[in-house]
C-alpha cells in the first residue's frame, strides 16, 4: 500500500511501472518539503517586506517645521515663573511659548490644580512663594515647532528673572527649595498622527518616535540645584509605500544627557537645556510591493524543482543499488 505512493516508479523491460519502497519514501519527503516551501511563500506574500537605504534627501518643503512633542513634570517649581524658550542658528528666538505649550499646576500629591499661567508680581511674588512652600510642581506639556537647523529648547526662569531675583533676595529659605528636578514622560519628534500611521502601515514598533521601550530621564530625586543638559541627534527617516506611492517623513533620534550640580553657595539660575542637531543623511525605508504573478511563479518553480531534484536522487540511488 505504501509503495503505491511512489511518484518516481521505475519502468521494467516490459514497459510496466514498478513502485519501490525507496521511491515512496522520497515521494513523501518531496511532498512534505513542497508543502513547507509553498506555505512559506504564501506567508511571505502577505508579510511586510522593508528595504533600508541611506540617501541624501532633499526636502521639497524647506519652510516646514518639525514638531517637538514633550511632557516634563517638574516637582519643585511653580508654573508662575517657568518659561519654555526656543532658539536656533538662523536667529529665531521665542520666549515663553504659550500657544502650543500648556503649563499645569500640580500639588504635592500629584493631583492637578488647574491649567494655565498665573499673573506674577515680579517685585512682590508672594503668591509664588506660597505655592513653593506648599510643594507645588508644574507639568509642561505640548509641542514646540523648530526649524530644520541646529538649535535648542530651554526651560528656565529667564522670562521671569525679576521674580526669580526677588525670591532670591527676599525669601532665602524658599529660594533654596526652588530647583528643576523633573521626570520626562514624553519626548519625540514629528507629527503624532503621521507617526501612528507609519507604525501601523510599516509594522515598526521599535522606532524611537514611540519611545515606549526606552526609559526616559528621571531626575525626580535630585535635591540640589542642577543644570540639566540633553543632547539629541535627529536622523530623518523617509518611509515610502510602493503600493500607494505615499511618502512619510519621521525622525528617529539618539539621546544623551548629563546633570551638573551647582556649588552649594551658588545662586545661579538652574536650567534644562535640550540641544538638538539634524543629520544630513536620511534613512529611506521602502515597503516593497509584492506581485501575485511573482508568487505564483515561485510556487510553480518550487513544485517543478523539487520533482526534478528528487527524480534525480531516485535514479542515482536505484542505479547504485542495481550495480551493487
Amino acid at each position: 500500500m505504501f509503495k503505491s505512493l511512489d511518484f518516481f516508479q521505475k519502468l521494467s523491460v516490459d514497459n510496466v511501472s514498478k513502485p519501490t519502497l525507496l521511491g515512496s519514501i522520497l515521494s513523501m519527503t518531496a511532498i512534505s518539503l513542497m508543502f513547507y516551501l509553498i506555505i512559506k511563500e504564501i506567508f511571505s506574500y502577505y508579510s511586510i517586506t522593508l528595504k533600508e537605504d541611506s540617501i541624501l534627501y532633499h526636502d521639497p518643503d524647506q519652510t516646514s517645521k518639525i514638531p517637538v512633542n514633550l511632557s516634563f513634570h517638574f516637582f519643585s517649581t511653580t508654573c508662575d515663573i517657568l518659561s519654555v524658550d526656543q532658539e536656533d542658528l538662523i536667529g529665531n528666538h521665542r520666549i515663553d511659548i504659550g500657544d502650543t505649550i500648556a503649563k499645569t499646576r500640580i500639588d504635592n500629591t500629584g493631583n492637578t490644580i488647574n491649567t494655565g499661567k498665573s499673573k506674577v508680581n515680579p517685585l512682590n511674588p508672594t503668591l509664588t512663594v506660597e505655592r513653593l512652600e506648599q510643594g507645588e510642581g508644574c507639568l509642561v506639556n505640548g509641542h514646540v515647532l523648530i526649524n530644520k537647523v541646529p538649535g535648542d529648547i530651554h526651560i528656565s526662569y529667564h522670562n521671569y528673572r525679576e521674580a526669580f531675583e526677588s525670591i532670591k533676595y527676599q525669601h532665602r529659605s524658599t529660594f533654596k527649595k526652588l530647583r528643576l528636578n523633573h521626570h520626562v514622560s514624553l519626548l519625540n519628534f514629528g507629527d503624532m498622527k503621521s507617526n501612528e500611521v507609519i507604525k501601523n502601515k510599516f509594522g515598526i514598533e521599535s522606532f524611537s518616535f514611540n519611545r515606549k521601550y526606552i526609559n526616559l530621564p528621571n531626575f525626580k530625586a535630585d535635591t540640589n540645584k542642577t543644570y540639566y543638559d540633553y543632547f539629541i541627534k535627529l536622523i530623518p527617516h523617509l518611509f515610502v509605500d510602493e503600493y500607494t506611492n505615499e511618502q512619510f517623513l519621521a525622525y528617529e533620534y539618539s539621546l544623551n544627557f548629563r546633570s551638573r550640580v551647582f556649588d552649594k553657595e551658588s545662586d545661579d539660575m538652574p536650567i534644562v537645556m535640550i540641544n538638538y542637531d539634524i543629520s544630513p543623511v536620511t534613512m529611506q525605508i521602502t515597503l516593497k510591493q509584492k506581485l501575485l504573478s511573482h508568487t505564483l511563479t515561485h510556487i510553480c518553480a518550487i513544485i517543478g524543482g523539487i520533482f526534478v531534484i528528487f527524480s534525480i536522487f531516485n535514479r542515482i540511488i536505484l542505479s547504485v543499488s542495481d550495480s551493487l
